[in-house]
């Protein structure tokens, strides 16, 4: 099985881009998204020169920080950050221009991110939010244009004792992602086929491990449709500045500690064929 192991929030903070280089060299991450909008945006991209071996692409970002473009202030609160997931998603259907504006953000995150030195290898975005159709399909028609693939977050294929309501999100997400598939893959979208992340089983930062792990991707080894499998991970080094930013730090410093082990990254992955998305190019 080909696995691409990639941390998301990449120039979120210095510190938490230097987990994610760390974690590289310890033989784990393979690939990483820039949020081109955060402060250390030009720190991380600084660090990546120094691995070349990592892949790097886009994490578009609607939902945390301040837009590059004026369009942007279009999914703006009155102070002139980013809104939640949940009010974006509630203001996009309701907007004139939300497409037009979606494409200038996101083009003005891409060219940051080319100014800043780097040539994406992909895209995916913050909080999943371009699984969204509305946002998918402006998301993915720029990945067409700039050749690069678009990550999915399928469903994991494994089982989950997980409770109704996230069950109800992951039926959300699978229908948006059959949708999404359906209409994009015949225009020659290139995407990952398989995903995972411990999210999908861990009630707790406490609760991940060697074995979570090992379970995560266990279940995409026997699963049909596993040529090019992402595990997402979010490895942090945590400070007040990103409490201040993220609300999943038990998460990240378990990830940190775990994947910068260079004894357990060799337990857990070297029986996978280790990649990026430069793979599907």
């Amino acid at each position: 099985m080909r696995l691409i192991i990639n941390a998301d929030d990449f120039g979120i903070t210095e510190k938490v881009s230097d987990a994610i280089v760390t974690c590289h060299l310890a033989g784990s991450v393979t690939s990483t998204t820039l949020m081109t909008n955060m402060a250390a945006a030009a720190y991380a991209a600084e660090q990546a020169r120094g691995v070349p071996e990592l892949a790097v692409g886009l994490h578009f970002n609607l939902t945390l920080g301040r837009p590059l473009s004026a369009a942007g202030a279009l999914f703006t609160d009155a102070g002139g950050s980013f809104c939640s997931r949940y009010q974006l998603l509630m203001r996009i259907p309701r907007k004139r221009g939300v497409k037009l504006a979606l494409r200038e953000e996101l083009e003005a995150q891409w060219e940051r991110a080319l100014e800043l030195g780097v040539q994406p290898t992909h895209i995916d975005s913050h909080q999943h939010v371009h699984v969204s159709s509305v946002i998918f399909d402006v998301v993915a028609a720029f990945a067409l244009k700039k050749n690069v693939p678009l990550r999915v977050p399928w469903s994991w294929p494994g089982r989950s004792d997980r409770g109704l309501k996230r069950r109800i999100k992951s039926a959300v997400l699978r229908r948006s992602n059959l949708r999404n598939h359906r209409l994009w893959a015949p225009l020659g979208l290139k995407t990952n086929s398989g995903f995972g992340s411990v999210f999908d089983l861990a009630g707790t930062g406490e609760r991940v491990n060697v074995e979570l792990y090992r379970l995560l991707l266990s279940a995409w080894e026997s699963a049909e449709n596993q040529q090019l499998v992402e595990l997402m991970v979010h490895p942090e080094i945590c400070d007040k500045q990103l409490s201040g930013l993220v609300g999943i730090t038990d998460f990240g410093e378990r990830d940190y500690q775990l994947l910068s082990d260079k004894s357990i990254c060799k337990q857990l992955f070297s029986k996978y064929q280790l990649c990026d998305y430069r793979a599907l190019r």
